[in-house]
């Protein structure tokens, strides 16, 4: 199971979008086969704790000045982090940040 940790600063706004990249998900892997996600969100004080148990790092678009450092703490920790785009939030984020997800994956994956 890949784990997934979406961080914003106060942890709200993260909520909203890890629920629609559970239902994104959930829809994918019914469709295609794939393996089941979980989805964390959190605050941007809770990422030193969740980091270490995280696959992906979400970072909300409104931490774009906090970015390199976050960028940074998960490289340290063999994290893939991706910055959100500022349209993240509307009504197909999830599809949104399931797609950055598998772009990710597919650039950092063996040939």
């Amino acid at each position: 199971m890949k784990s997934i940790l979406i961080v914003c600063g106060a942890g709200a706004s993260s909520t909203f979008l890890a629920q629609r990249i559970r239902s994104a998900a959930n829809a994918a892997s019914i469709a295609e086969g794939e393996s089941p996600i979980a989805v964390i969100a959190s605050s941007l004080q809770g990422l030193p704790a969740l980091l270490p148990k995280a696959d992906v790092v979400l970072v909300g678009p409104h931490l774009k000045d906090q970015f390199q450092s976050i960028l940074l703490e998960s490289q340290m920790a063999g994290v893939t982090a991706l910055l959100l785009p500022d349209t993240i939030f509307g009504a197909d984020g999830g599809e949104v940040a399931l797609g950055l997800i598998r772009a990710a994956e597919a650039a950092t994956d063996p040939v």
